[in-house]
């Protein structure tokens, strides 16, 4: 099930701010039939893009693969 944006934008800040893992957002969204392993790729991303949008994302690749002076930033 994908996260809607709301749920990704709380879950970036309690991850952020309360530190919060995977398996304490587990508990929090219990009636939301989330996975440890969805989460954890939240996380991963969370904590190297600092932001929970996929665009965002593929631009840092795009940027890293056909223009490296500009992921160095």
């Amino acid at each position: 099930m994908p996260f809607s944006e709301d749920d990704k934008a709380l879950m970036k800040n309690l991850h952020l701010f309360k530190g919060y893992c995977s398996r304490r957002l587990l508990a929090e969204f219990f009636m939301k039939n989330l996975t440890k392993g969805g989460l954890d790729t939240l996380l991963k991303k969370v904590n190297e893009t600092g932001s929970t949008y996929r665009t965002y994302l593929v631009m840092l690749r795009f940027n890293s693969v056909f223009a490296p002076e500009l992921a160095n930033n």
